[in-house]
């Protein structure tokens, strides 16, 4: 089987309306798929991953931005629902 034959993995849709602030201070309000975790907290602590993905950011323009983040970077995250 080929790379190209390789089927994408089935991620779990759970998204949580959150703000995001990172160390140089900018705050992205968004939303983050916490997947099959029952807490964002649960899934912020998972070290497999080093990027969170954020999705739905307002902007200027027309179409709403998608952020992928080192975690790294992240000073606090915070759920709005």
């Amino acid at each position: 089987m080929s790379a190209l034959e390789l089927e994408d993995p089935v991620w779990e849709k759970n998204y949580k309306d959150a703000k995001v602030k990172l160390s140089c201070g900018t705050i992205i309000t968004g939303k983050i798929n916490i997947r099959e975790f029952p807490r964002l907290s649960d899934m912020m602590k998972n070290t497999y991953e080093s990027y969170i993905v954020v999705v739905d950011v307002s902007s200027e323009s027309e179409k709403p931005l998608t952020y992928i983040i080192n975690k790294q970077y992240v000073v606090w995250v915070e759920t709005k629902s």
